[in-house]
């Protein structure tokens, strides 16, 4: 029935018989309304017309159908046979039913993008985003299929085929592992398909990959990951985070691009709850959640013999617990060109996504560099107009951010102002920030943190990629020194050695330079687990800690940041239980080396002597009887330092007693407890099923590792 026809039925000489008595029906009109229906009981058995004594509650209905009431000559079908029910009638009107949707357009354009993998904990919030903003609210009449490469295996399994499916009217499809519970954490109607995404089966599902992939062509549209087995997987991983397309990249890719992508973790750390996610929206997000210290540290613009320039620019993380991880932050290398105020995008180098090398140092060379330069350069960034070939006119800087928002991290020269003849032209030249000036200036230059190396005759034979040292043309000597080594009692993740200082803050240690321990009975040529400090950039205040471990409960009894290094080995030098020398060095710790600082005496068991500090601390005096006046030196002196308990056993510090990070003018020695022996019964017991367990216990608040020449007991019990 056509949705504006009403069913007109006119009885006119309708009758039945029932019981040999013949019944007239009223005449009047009945009506069925559009879109109704009528049911009709057909024995499909029975010629119930015929045969009335079998069925005498048959009815002949010689009734004229008309499809139209404007219309009478539009007559339907007379002389129809229905069977009904004793007390029911042959017609009944069952309601309105859904109304005939229109046909829904095919999408014909195979432009499907993955813009989101979601992989929080728990399963509820996990999801695939697919976007195809032409086929909105279109039927998928190919066969689309969304396939995974596992981890580990280089053959693909289908997730499901979305062939038939409609998209709707966002653009979006999210495919999730059950929807009522997906859509409970995201609100109705996010999810519109179901599929194993995620496998319990699988061994690694934050590093699974991902396509949606035509059947019939069988092509790939767009890949999410690497489709080897497990080549690059690092790069991908979403292990309890998340990976989002930039929202520039609007073009499907069939095959792997990981520069495109934001993701968490990725080969770095972090994780994703639910409330960072947003299934249905493509917006790109900033997937770290505070900066990073990155800083220039080195110009070069420099031609060789045939006037080819060579450049590079040269970066440096200061916070040496990121070195070896990855930038996952937006970070660009820019220039912004003559008087430009805005840098330009085009040219950038991109940070994000490259991993820290281990040394910190980032250098971007030109071609020409990258050739002289031969394994120094980290990456090659030829482009004109590009951070790497300024011709010194330039501004060179590190931003954080995309071209609609950014924010100025760091810089060499005064943004808005041509550089040639200025302050900060460095045309054939090589710029070197001086050592000390680690904190980025957030876009505000300042002269005097650097030095222009000008007119220089061997180019690029001066640079030296990838060192940061004494370039400040301050020819004073960094001298170190030991200044405390703390054992706290009770405290074992307390221990640490603190070294200083006091020329030399924020300069990097020298090439070379070891904190070392000797085992007891260990000779002078046999240090152990050397710490490599020429790697590390001491803090401005010339005060380096090494803690022992890093222990998450360190920060609950010092200063947060208060360990500016943690071993890797358990074994090492801030892991002192008292007994130990430990020294500076500086040479090669298997053969030739000069001891540049020392605490304790080579060889020798400290425990029980002058240099014992277990449960304690050993602090340096800052003044001396000879006039040292704490200077370092290469043989031990014990009427240098403060030690508690030393050689008498007296007295204990506490992680309260210690200080990290400090030398204080007003430390005093730690006078030892001289007092008479206090000592206290502080249980008797006799239990009465044995009396061999009859014991008496002593204590004494005062006295530690003692000797006890005479006592006595009275009276006696026992």
């Amino acid at each position: 029935m056509n949705e504006n026809d009403r069913i007109q039925i006119i009885p006119e000489t309708t009758r039945f018989m029932f019981m040999g008595e013949e019944l007239i029906v009223d005449d009047k009109k009945q009506w069925i309304e559009p879109l109704s229906c009528r049911t009709k009981f057909i024995d499909r058995t029975v010629d119930t017309c015929r045969t009335p004594k079998q069925r005498p509650m048959s009815v002949l209905l010689n009734a004229r159908m008309i499809r139209d009431e404007t219309d009478p000559t539009n007559q339907g079908d007379n002389g129809h046979c229905f069977c009904y029910t004793y007390k029911k009638t042959t017609f009944k009107v069952n309601g309105t039913p859904n109304p005939i949707e229109p046909p829904v357009d095919p999408c014909v354009t195979k432009n499907y993008i993955i813009t989101e993998i979601a992989n929080p904990n728990p399963n509820a919030g996990k999801y695939i985003e697919i976007y195809n903003p032409e086929c909105a609210g279109k039927v998928i009449q190919d066969p689309i299929e969304v396939i995974r490469y596992p981890y580990g295996s280089s053959n693909h399994v289908v997730v499901t085929n979305l062939q038939g499916l409609q998209i709707p009217s966002d653009g979006f499809l999210i495919l999730c592992k059950n929807k009522q519970q997906t859509d409970n954490v995201y609100g109705q109607g996010t999810c519109n398909v179901e599929a194993d995404i995620f496998p319990s089966s699988s061994s690694n599902t934050g590093k699974d990959s991902y396509a949606v992939y035509d059947f019939y062509g069988r092509i790939r549209i767009d890949l999410y990951g690497s489709k080897n087995a497990d080549n690059n997987r690092n790069v991908q991983n979403i292990s309890n985070g998340r990976a989002e397309r930039k929202t520039e990249y609007l073009d499907p890719s069939s095959y792997w691009m990981p520069e495109i992508w934001n993701i968490i973790p990725g080969e770095g750390t972090g994780q994703i709850s639910l409330s960072d996610l947003d299934p249905r929206t493509w917006t790109n997000f900033d997937p770290i959640q505070e900066p990073i210290d990155i800083i220039i540290t080195e110009i070069i613009d420099t031609d060789d013999a045939n006037g080819v320039p060579q450049r590079y620019v040269e970066l440096y993380v200061t916070d040496l617990t990121l070195h070896g991880t990855k930038i996952t932050s937006p970070y660009k290398l820019v220039i912004y060109p003559g008087s430009y105020t805005v840098p330009r995008f085009d040219t950038a180098f991109d940070l994000q996504g490259i991993t820290i090398p281990s040394d910190g140092f980032i250098v971007v060379c030109n071609l020409r560099a990258s050739t002289l330069l031969p394994g120094k350069c980290d990456f090659v960034h030829d482009v004109f107009y590009g951070p790497t070939n300024s011709d010194g006119n330039d501004q060179i800087a590190i931003i954080l951010g995309g071209e609609n928002y950014y924010d100025n991290m760091d810089v060499f020269g005064d943004i808005g102002t041509d550089g040639f003849g200025t302050d900060h032209d460095f045309e054939d030249a090589r710029v070197v920030r001086k050592l000390g000036y680690i904190t980025p200036n957030q876009g505000v230059w300042d002269p005097n943190q650097w030095i222009i190396y000008r007119n220089s005759n061997n180019g690029i034979t001066d640079a030296d990629p990838s060192q940061w040292n004494n370039n400040d043309g301050d020819d004073v000597d960094c001298e170190f020194i030991i200044t405390e080594i703390a054992d706290p009692v009770t405290t074992p993740y307390g221990r640490f050695v603190e070294i200083y200082t006091p020329f030399c803050g924020g300069k990097r240690f020298p090439i070379n330079t070891f904190l070392v321990h000797w085992d007891p009975n260990d000779d002078v040529d046999a240090p152990s687990d050397p710490i490599d400090l020429s790697k590390m950039t001491i803090p401005l205040d010339g005060f380096f800690v090494i803690c022992a471990t890093s222990d998450e409960d360190v920060n609950n009894i010092y200063v947060s940041g208060t360990c500016d290094y943690f071993p890797s080995s358990y074994n090492n030098a801030a892991n002192n239980k008292g007994n130990e020398a430990v020294g500076i060095i500086v040479g090669l710790p298997t053969s030739s080396f000069d001891i540049l600082d020392i605490y304790g005496v080579i060889g020798v068991d400290g425990f029980g002597t002058n240099q014992d500090f277990g449960d304690g601390r050993a602090v340096r005096k800052r003044n001396t009887d000879d006039g040292d006046n704490g200077g370092p030196s290469s043989v031990w002196n014990p009427n240098h330092w403060i030690v508690v308990p030393g050689a008498d056993g007296n007295g204990s510090a506490t992680v309260d007693d210690c200080d990290p990070g400090e030398w204080k003018d007003e430390v005093e020695p730690i006078t030892p407890i001289v007092d008479d022996l206090v000592l206290l019964i502080s249980e008797m017991a006799t239990p009465y099923d044995n009396s061999a367990n009859n014991f008496i216990e002593l204590y004494s608040p005062n006295k530690r590792n003692a000797v006890i020449e005479s006592v006595s007991l009275f009276p006696s019990f026992f």
